[in-house]
């Protein structure tokens, strides 16, 4: 099967080097049988990706603070190499904004450099910032400082507007199927980004962390993929049997026994197909599926097909 190796933006990679490709980074997808992979390159620099999206000029902004604790965050470590807990960053990134002048207009600009940081993340890193937002929920809440701050309702509970930014700023638009390009390499970038967001939004939904407004994506994606005419298979198919292996307890407990049964027998269907590009992930929704049903817990494996 011929190979051809990608960056996310669909540049592409000297297969000389393959042998420099990260196995824990790399996605890979099979398209009109030719196999892509996914590599990060150039080398993801959490540094670079902040300059962007950092304005220490704006008193509401985003400290260079808040960006290094972020780096930190990802890389499990300080600069300096020192430990870089989970209680570390949720300190280092949440006081500055408890401390801001204008509280909740300091949190919103947090909730836009986290939104901004699990769309442009690496996919292996979704699970630790979901990690961080979900210890950031269970945050005590702050004193109020102000009568505006007093009467919005929790600060940090539910992260309140997070999933509205996200939405907001990353979803997908109705239309996205008429955009999606006739060139394999092109559509198998769009591919990629696409399963990327469904499992930020399905790893938020499993945490609970920010409220229930993901799980009602959830349940409109799997409405939509597995109960409609004409999907795009690599797409819908693809992203329903992710949604399902990383949420299927949460959605479960959403539906009817006898649609649960529905979508797992159309999972059925399309896990003996080609045209998902990923076989295995849907058949491991299955699996999960009938896991929920025979009350011996879901499976939580992340596999990106």
């Amino acid at each position: 099967m011929p190979t051809v190796y990608l960056t996310p933006d669909g540049a592409p990679w000297d297969t000389a080097d393959q042998a420099n490709v990260d196995e824990n980074n790399r996605a890979l997808h099979i398209h009109n049988n030719t196999l892509f992979v996914f590599v990060p390159l150039p080398p993801f620099n959490p540094n670079t990706f902040f300059q962007a999206k950092v304005d220490p000029a704006s008193p509401a902004g985003n400290s260079p603070g808040v960006a290094s604790a972020l780096c930190a965050w990802y890389h499990g470590k300080t600069a300096s190499s020192a430990p870089f807990s989970l209680a570390d960053a949720v300190h280092a990134i949440t006081a500055p904004v408890e401390s801001a002048a204008d509280p909740l207009l300091a949190r919103d600009n947090l909730w836009a450099l986290l939104a901004a940081c699990l769309a442009g993340w690496p996919t292996n890193r979704i699970l630790p910032l979901v990690r961080l937002l979900n210890a950031i929920h269970h945050l005590a809440e702050p004193a109020p400082r102000s009568a505006a701050q007093a009467t919005t309702g929790p600060f940090w509970h539910a992260l309140p507007d997070f999933a509205s930014v996200w939405a907001k700023t990353h979803r997908a638009p109705p239309a996205w199927r008429a955009a999606l390009a006739a060139d394999p390499r092109q559509r198998s970038v769009q591919r990629h980004a696409h399963i990327h967001h469904v499992l930020v939004e399905a790893r938020l939904a499993a945490s609970g962390a920010a409220g229930e407004l993901p799980l009602q994506w959830g349940l409109e994606y799997l409405t939509q993929a597995l109960e409609s005419g004409g999907v795009v298979a690599d797409f819908e198919i693809a992203g329903a049997a992710n949604w399902v292996v990383v949420a299927g307890r949460k959605l479960c407990g959403e539906v009817t026994e006898e649609r649960w049964e529905e979508w797992k027998g159309t999972l059925e269907v399309w896990g003996e197909s080609e045209e998902t590009g990923a076989e295995e992930v849907v058949k491991a929704a299955v699996r999960v599926m009938e896991a929920v049903e025979g009350e011996r817990g879901g499976e939580d494996v992340e596999m990106e097909g």
